[in-house]
């Protein structure tokens, strides 16, 4: 029987193959003749400097993974579809309208989703692989290539998602650094890709996906004219596939093998049958710009191993609970992932904006999503002088708020405000920031400090003179420098996608991003020092 059954999924698995290999080819012979117009399209700057991005680094990291093989060689292939999916999306997306449903664009996309969540899943059932360091940078870093569904700028979210494959990357490095060359420079090319990635949309895309830029196509009425072609047969992709057997005796190969060659094969009960039960037809999938949680069913859901609740460089790993109602993650930041597998009769509740969350074979398993307390906005809207202290408190989407009469004894001091631009004229002694959640800032110039504290997302410019920025416990912190500024010191500390702008030219800027990741020795056996980790690729 054994040998009935691996013969079944032989022919199984070329009956895949054949299939992939006849809708490649009628993907192809779809498009069409090329004509002129098609050449000119693919000539267009935002479509070639993509294609450069294909033909080259990524070119280079398809030979380099499948050089190093084992699980990188099934990953890869996921990441070459994508690719081709997005490519072709692109291509797309340039000779149409928008769509203004949403659920459109969502179709659109299927197939670069899928190939997102594939990646992911495939990732978290080989977390013992040899190659697992491997598999994470690269699953970590994938979730940029959503940047088509962030707006107003969604070059930072492809950034985000590079310094979240950083912590598996530099892992990488540490393991083959004096063994092997290739897993280095594989290393090297993964970032490299990323950091193009986020170069070719901070230069086409900068406040979000460009539609309808060489045509005007209107999806909602030249949808059935106009679909989104199949993705060409991709020159990364060599498709082999055993011809040993005559295609014409498949058939009588697989009736050869008896009719008790399915005998194995366990009966689905009548309670997971979904024509029985169109409900399992939609499970509850919740998606935001940024995040998604993504559910797979098994046929195990055995509770084994001791239980696990812990950070991991960043991700959460919940593992093997059971009657367990108490649990919760709390100390969470958008880059963090959370995967929770083989948990049964528990909830968990997790506080605070995270990248994503897997629940994998969990049984009876309850997840709440909270808002964390210190960026809610409530309590009436405030803006006053109180002494030498300047509140304002409470604001939410005003680009208007300006603070005029001031002196070097007034000290300013923000709070809970969001989506907010506020202007301080003349010169104080100091400003504070407090949970304030994308907060702009133009201020003259500043005795001793200005401090962000608990923020997301803020920017401050200094026009004229700033000694010190403090940044603590902030996630996105843009700080706009002056000429008359450029001696400023910066203390940061628990934070992450900093950056300091420094003028040059006729109103530019050059970005400098604030190192996060830091190599602290030893030296001399008496004292610590400690530098910047070296960004791996760049």
């Amino acid at each position: 029987m054994n040998s009935q059954v691996k013969r079944f999924d032989h022919l199984n698995n070329r009956l895949d193959s054949v299939a992939n290999h006849l809708q490649s080819s009628i993907g192809k012979f779809s498009l069409g003749p090329k004509n002129s117009s098609n050449d000119n399209i693919d000539n267009l700057p935002i479509l070639r400097d993509y294609n450069a991005i294909i033909n080259g680094t990524f070119a280079s990291f398809i030979t380099l993974s499948r050089k190093i093989g084992g699980e990188l060689s099934v990953i890869i292939d996921h990441v070459v579809r994508l690719f081709e999916a997005q490519r072709e999306f692109l291509r797309f997306a340039i000779q149409t309208k928008k769509p203004v449903n949403d659920q459109q664009i969502a179709d659109l996309i299927k197939s670069q989703s899928s190939e997102i969540e594939a990646i992911v899943a495939f990732t978290n059932k080989n977390r013992k692989a040899i190659l697992f360091n491997h598999l994470s940078t690269i699953s970590e870093g994938i979730p940029a290539f959503g940047w088509i569904l962030i707006s107003p700028t969604p070059a930072p979210h492809i950034k985000e998602m590079s310094d979240a494959a950083q912590f598996y990357s530099n892992r990488v490095l540490k393991d083959y650094k004096d063994k092997d060359p290739i897993h280095v420079e594989w290393v090297k090319q993964w970032i490299k890709i990323l950091n193009e990635l986020h170069a070719y949309v901070k230069q086409y895309h900068t406040t979000g996906l460009t539609w309808g830029i060489h045509s005007q196509n209107d999806l909602n009425t030249n949808s059935a004219r106009n679909p989104l072609p199949t993705p060409p047969t991709s020159s990364f992709s060599n498709i082999q596939i055993n011809d040993k057997v005559p295609q014409n005796g498949l058939m009588s190969s697989i009736n050869s093998l008896g009719t008790g060659v399915t005998s194995h094969l366990k009966k689905v009960p009548d309670e997971l049958k979904t024509h029985k039960n169109p409900h399992l037809k939609d499970q509850p999938i919740e998606r935001t710009n940024k995040s998604q949680i993504i559910t797979s069913n098994t046929s195990s859901h055995l509770t084994s191993g001791p239980p696990k609740l812990a950070l991991e460089g960043n991700k959460w790993i919940v593992e093997y609970y059971n009657n367990r109602t108490d649990l919760k993650i709390s100390e969470t930041n958008m880059r963090h992932t959370i995967y929770i597998y083989k948990c049964t009769n528990s909830t968990i509740t997790v506080h605070g904006k995270v990248n994503s969350i897997v629940l994998d074979q969990c049984t009876k398993v309850g997840i709440q999503f909270t808002s964390t307390s210190s960026h809610l906005t409530s309590g009436p809207p405030k803006l006053a002088l109180e002494g030498n202290k300047w509140i304002v408190e409470y604001y939410n989407n005003r680009t208007d708020l300006k603070i005029s009469e001031t002196n070097m004894r007034h000290t300013i001091y923000i709070y809970k405000c969001t989506n907010s631009t506020i202007t301080v004229h003349g010169k104080v002694n100091s400003i504070v920031l407090d949970q304030c959640t994308k907060v702009g800032i133009q201020f003259t110039s500043v005795v001793s400090l200005i401090e962000f504290v608990n923020c997301r997302s803020v920017k401050a410019q200094v026009l004229d003179n700033v000694p010190t920025v403090q940044i603590e416990k902030t996630d996105g912190c843009h700080i706009y420098l002056s000429k008359t500024s450029l001696n400023t010191e910066f203390i940061t500390s628990k934070s992450s996608e900093m950056t300091i702008n420094v003028p040059f030219g006729d109103g530019e800027y050059k970005e400098y991003p604030i190192p996060e990741q830091f190599k602290t020795h030893l030296q001399g056996g008496n004292h610590l020092v400690t530098v910047p980790n070296e960004s791996s690729g760049v």
